[in-house]
C-alpha cells in the first residue's frame, strides 16, 4: 500500500471516530439544552408562584390594617369598604360578614357586573383560627365570572365579630401572571381544587377561559413535590414539556406548558448546521491528506538514492542531493551519513572500556600479588615459630622468642583482616558514624603518637603543627583517617626523609595537611591515587606494605563528614601533600582525657566460645590478669554456668554454633534468672555498627576478636580507650 493510501486511511481513522463523538457530543449537547430551557421553565412558574403567594399576602395584609372598621355601621362599614376597592384594581368586590355567613356589607367594583360572596366554609376557617383563609375558584350568579376571595376575621375582645373578605376576579388574578405576547409557554393558576383561577395563552396557542376544570389544560396527576417539571399531551394533543410549582400557603399551582416541538425545531437545525460542516472538514482533509501524501512518497523515494550511496566508499560524503522540504526526511539523511562517523566513535570507546577493563584487572592481580605478600611473611614467621617452639624447650629463651613472634604476628594478621573488613564497609556505605563535637588537633596528635610507639615511622622526621579545630565528627574514623595519612606518607618515604602534618584553621573550614619528601606521584597517577587499590612505586629500602585500600577510605570518610580530600604532587621525586577540608563546629570540645585507669579488680568471669584453642587462650590470659575464670563450650551449657555460678561478667562468642547468642539476654530473663551478669559480645567484625548490633541485642559491650586485652583491661578499669580499629565504646558512644 502507498503512502498516499496510508494518508488516507489515517485521515479515515480519525474522522470516522471524531465523526461518531461529534454525534454522542451533539446529543448530549441536545440533552443538556434540553435541560436548560426545562430549568428556565421551571424558573419562571417558581417565580409566578412567588407573586401570586405575595399577592395574596398584600390582600390579607390590607384587609387586617381595615379590621378596626364599625362593623356594627352597616353604613360606615360600606363607606369604608368603598375606598378599600377603589385602592386596589384588581379587587372585584369587599364585605363584612357575620361569623355565621350573614353578609353585612357589601360593595362591588365598577367594572364587575356580578356580585359573589365568599363559601360559608372560607368564612368558618377564618373564624375558627383567627388567621386569614384563602377561598377556591367561586362562580357567580349562573356561573358568570370566577371569583377567589381572601378572608380575614375581625376580632373584638376575645371573640370574633366577624370576618372582612376581599374577592379577585380572573382578571385580577391574570394581571400577577407574565403577559408577554411572544412567550413560547401557556400559563395556569389553578386553585387547590383544579379549577383554573386565570389563563395567559402561549404566542400562537389555543385559549382556555377561567373555571373550567384543570384536567384540561397540561397538569401531571401525580404531584407529591412543590414544584416539578414533566412531558405530557398539551390542550393540542401535541407533546409538551409542563412545569409547575405549587404555593404551600393556599394550595394553588401555577402551571407552564411549552410544545416540545419548538424546542426540537432548533435543535435541529443546529444539529443540521454541524453535520454539514462536518462532512465539509472530511472533504478538505481528504483532499489534503492526497497532496500531502504525494509529496512525501516523492521524498522517501529520494532517501533511496543516499542509501545506495552510503554502501560505497565515501558514498556520504559525495552524496549531493537536494535538501526536500520535509524536516523528517532530512533528518534520516543526516542520520545516515554521521552513522559511518558514529560506528567509528563506538569502536573508540569499546576500545576504551576493554582498556579499562585490562586495567582494571592489573589493579586486581596487583591487589592480590600484594595480599599474598602481606600475608606470606607473617605465616612465615607463625609457622617458624610454632616449629621452633615444638623443638625447643618451654622455658628457654628461643622458646619465648617464639612466642613473642606468634604475638606480633597474630595481631599483625588481625590487623589485615580487619582493614579488609573496614575498606568493604566504607566502600559499600555501611559504616555507621557516631558524631560529636571533637577537637581534630588531639585526634592528630593521638593518632601520631600512637604510630611512633608502634615504631611506624622510625628514621623519618616528623614536623607536626596544630592548633585548637574544632569539628562534628566521629573521632575513631578521624583517626582512621590520620593513621592512613601518616602511614602512607611513611611508606612512601625513604629514611631521613621528612613528613609535615598540619591542622589549622580557614574560615568555617578546619584543614588538615599531611606532607611528605618521598617518592612523588606521577602525573597519570595522581587522578586516580583515591582509587581502590591504586599504588605507586614503593621506595627500594623502605618496606612496602599496604593493600592500597587506605586512600579510598580516607576519600569516603571525609566525604561522609561532608569534607573532601585531594593530593598533589610536581611528580616523581618531589614528595606529595593530602589535604583534608572538614566543616568547622561551633560546638564545645570537652576536655581530653589521655590517662588509662588502673587495672581492674580480680573478677568472676566465664567464657562461651566453642572454639577450644580461642577460648583457653583467653582463658589463661585472663588468669594471668588474676581473674578468676570459668568457661563454657556452648550456649546451653553459659546458661547453666550462669545460673549457677553468677559471674560478674560473662563473655560470649557471637558466631556459636547452633546457638543465638543475641539473645542470651531475654533467655535470662525470660527463664527468672538472677542476677544476670554484665555480658560482653565478641564478635568477628570490628565496626562500630556490628557493635551497636550487640548492644541493641542486650550486650552491655563489644570487642573485636582477638580480644585486645589492653582495651579490656582499661574498660574494665572504667578509663576511655584510644580511638584505633579496635577500640571499644562506651554506652555514650565514646
Amino acid at each position: 500500500m502507498r503512502i498516499r493510501t496510508h494518508f488516507v486511511v489515517l485521515v479515515l481513522a480519525v474522522l470516522v471516530p471524531v465523526a461518531l463523538l461529534a454525534a454522542v457530543g451533539a446529543m448530549r449537547v441536545w440533552q443538556l439544552q434540553q435541560q436548560e430551557r426545562e430549568r428556565q421553565l421551571a424558573g419562571q412558574v417558581h417565580a409566578v408562584r412567588v407573586a401570586i403567594d405575595n399577592e395574596i399576602a398584600a390582600t390579607a395584609r390590607l384587609l387586617q390594617d381595615a379590621a378596626d372598621l364599625p362593623v356594627d355601621d352597616p353604613q360606615a362599614a360600606t363607606q369604608r369598604l368603598q375606598r378599600l376597592v377603589r385602592l386596589d384594581p384588581a379587587w372585584a368586590m369587599a364585605g363584612v360578614a357575620a361569623p355565621d355567613g350573614r353578609v353585612l356589607a357589601h360593595v362591588r367594583s365598577g367594572r364587575v357586573g356580578v356580585d359573589a360572596t365568599p363559601d360559608a366554609a372560607t368564612i368558618r376557617a377564618a373564624v375558627d383560627t383567627r388567621a386569614p383563609a384563602i377561598s377556591g375558584a367561586l362562580a357567580g350568579p349562573d356561573r358568570s365570572g370566577v371569583f377567589a376571595f381572601v378572608v380575614v376575621p375581625v376580632v373584638r375582645g376575645e371573640a370574633p365579630a366577624g370576618v372582612l373578605y376581599a374577592g379577585v376576579d380572573a382578571a385580577g388574578w391574570s394581571r400577577a401572571l407574565p403577559n408577554d405576547a411572544t412567550a413560547p409557554a401557556t400559563l395556569d393558576l389553578i386553585d387547590r381544587n383544579g379549577v383554573v383561577l386565570a389563563h395567559v395563552a402561549a404566542s400562537g396557542g389555543p385559549t382556555a377561559p377561567a373555571g373550567r376544570d384543570a384536567a384540561s389544560p397540561p397538569l401531571p396527576a401525580d404531584r407529591g413535590a412543590a414544584d416539578g417539571v414533566a412531558r405530557m399531551s398539551g390542550l393540542d394533543g401535541a407533546p409538551s414539556t409542563v412545569a409547575y410549582s405549587t404555593s404551600p400557603a393556599s394550595g394553588w399551582t401555577v402551571v407552564a406548558s411549552m410544545p416540545a416541538a419548538d424546542g426540537e425545531r432548533a435543535l435541529a437545525g443546529t444539529g443540521l448546521v454541524a453535520a454539514a460542516a462536518l462532512a465539509a472538514i472530511a472533504l478538505l482533509a481528504l483532499l489534503v491528506a492526497t497532496m500531502l501524501g504525494g509529496r512525501v512518497a516523492r521524498a522517501v523515494r529520494s532517501l533511496g538514492g543516499v542509501a545506495q550511496s552510503l554502501g560505497e566508499p565515501d558514498g556520504a560524503a559525495r552524496d549531493d542531493s537536494p535538501r526536500t522540504d520535509i524536516a523528517e526526511v532530512d533528518d534520516v539523511r543526516d542520520a545516515m551519513r554521521r552513522s559511518a562517523a558514529e560506528m567509528r566513535r563506538r569502536e573508540a570507546d569499546a576500545n576504551a572500556v576493554r582498556e579499562a577493563a585490562q586495567q582494571a584487572n592489573v589493579a586486581k592481580d596487583r591487589f592480590l600479588a600484594m595480599l599474598a605478600h602481606e600475608m606470606r611473611n607473617p605465616l612465615a614467621a607463625l609457622a617458624n615459630a610454632s616449629a621452633a617452639l615444638d623443638n625447643g624447650e618451654p622455658a628457654s629463651e628461643a622458646a619465648m622468642r617464639g612466642r613473642a613472634t606468634l604475638h606480633r604476628q597474630a595481631q599483625h594478621l588481625t590487623r589485615i583482616v580487619n582493614d579488609l573488613l573496614d575498606a568493604a564497609r566504607i566502600t559499600s556505605g555501611e559504616v555507621v558514624l557516631v558524631r560529636h563535637v571533637v577537637d581534630l588537633a588531639v585526634v592528630v596528635v593521638h593518632a601520631v603518637e600512637g604510630l611512633k610507639d608502634a615504631g611506624r615511622l622510625s628514621q623519618l622526621a616528623l614536623d607536626m603543627r596544630v592548633e585548637h579545630a574544632p569539628v562534628l565528627g566521629d573521632e575513631m574514623r578521624l583517626a582512621q583517617v590520620v593513621t592512613n595519612l601518616v602511614e602512607n606518607a611513611g611508606r612512601y618515604t625513604p629514611p631521613g626523609g621528612r613528613i609535615g602534618v598540619r591542622v589549622g584553621v580557614q574560615g568555617d573550614v578546619v584543614v588538615l595537611e599531611v606532607s611528605d619528601t618521598g617518592a612523588g606521584i606521577e602525573p597519570a597517577l595522581l587522578p586516580h591515587v583515591f582509587d581502590l587499590f591504586v599504588q605507586g612505586e614503593h621506595a627500594v629500602d623502605r618496606a612496602p606494605g599496604g593493600l592500597g585500600i587506605g586512600l579510598p577510605a580516607v576519600r569516603r570518610l571525609v566525604e561522609l563528614h561532608g569534607g573532601t580530600a585531594t593530593a598533589r604532587s610536581e611528580g616523581p621525586g618531589h614528595g606529595a601533600t593530602f589535604e583534608v577540608r572538614l566543616p568547622r563546629s561551633a560546638g564545645h570540645v570537652a576536655a581530653a582525657d589521655t590517662q588509662l585507669l588502673a587495672a581492674a579488680t580480680p573478677l568472676r568471669i566465664l567464657i562461651v566460645d566453642d572454639h577450644a584453642d580461642a577460648r583457653e587462650s583467653l582463658r589463661a590470659l585472663l588468669e594471668q590478669d588474676g581473674h578468676r575464670v570459668d568457661v563454657a563450650a556452648d550456649g546451653p551449657t553459659g546458661i547453666a554456668r550462669i545460673r549457677a555460678e553468677r559471674p560478674d561478667v560473662a563473655i560470649v562468642d557471637l558466631a556459636l554454633r547452633r546457638f543465638d547468642a543475641r539473645a542470651l539476654r531475654r533467655s535470662l530473663q525470660d527463664d527468672g534468672a538472677d542476677g544476670v551478669p554484665t555480658l560482653v559480645a565478641l564478635t568477628g567484625y570490628g565496626g562500630s555498627d556490628n557493635r551497636a548490633d550487640a548492644r541493641a541485642a542486650g550486650f552491655d559491650h563489644a570487642f573485636a576478636k582477638p580480644l585486645d586485652m589492653a582495651a579490656f583491661r582499661a574498660w574494665l578499669a572504667g578509663g576511655r580507650v584510644a580511638p584505633v580499629a579496635d577500640a571499644v565504646l562506651d554506652d555514650q558512644g565514646r
